[in-house]
């Protein structure tokens, strides 16, 4: 499985499926086969499969725990075909699941950036709706991922999204530090 990712970076996937495929049916190890799930739903991720993406993330994590411990980027991945699905609600409740057992930058990101967008459409649509708690919690996401930056031992680079979003979402109420993002 470990060659695998290499193959699915070069995009050669007769070589992932064959590779894949030994790790789920000729190994006794749960991480091997769990490994080997996540390569194939990765290909079929890549491949627009959208189906088949989802049942080998599922399978996945199934083998290394499932809800409780499971596989993260298993979990991840699961929510990206949620949100490229339009199932918002469901990616966010997968992210929230992601970020209270492992504080994961990645899903920080996702899960900010879709509390923003949240916020950001009900304004473009003139909705008076509160989405005041959807704002704070971006925010909330958004700036434990800029603190983050700022850490020398995890190694992260700025992701300008982070700044743009923490931007708009910073511009009415608190000039200065929407300027700050920017």
């Amino acid at each position: 499985a470990t060659f695998g990712g290499y193959f699915l970076l070069r995009r050669n996937w007769a070589n992932v499926d064959k590779l894949a495929k030994r790790a789920v049916e000729q190994t006794d190890t749960t991480a091997i086969m769990s490994d080997g799930w996540y390569l194939r739903a990765r290909q079929a991720h890549y491949q627009d499969d959208i189906a088949s993406a989802a049942e080998c993330y599922n399978k996945s994590d199934l083998a290394r725990g499932g809800d409780e411990r499971g596989y993260l980027p298993a979990k991840f991945g699961a929510a990206q075909l949620r949100i490229s699905n339009g199932d918002f609600d469901g990616a966010k409740f997968r992210l929230e699941k992601i970020v209270s057992q492992s504080r994961s930058p990645e899903a920080m990101t996702l899960l900010g950036i879709l509390h923003a967008e949240d916020v950001f459409t009900a304004q473009a649509n003139g909705n008076k709706e509160d989405k005041s708690t959807e704002r704070r919690k971006a925010i909330a996401l958004l700036e434990q991922v800029r603190a983050a930056w700022r850490d020398p031992k995890k190694k992260l680079s700025p992701d300008a999204a982070v700044l743009l979003n923490l931007a708009r979402l910073y511009e009415n109420e608190a000039h200065d530090k929407s300027l700050a993002c920017l």
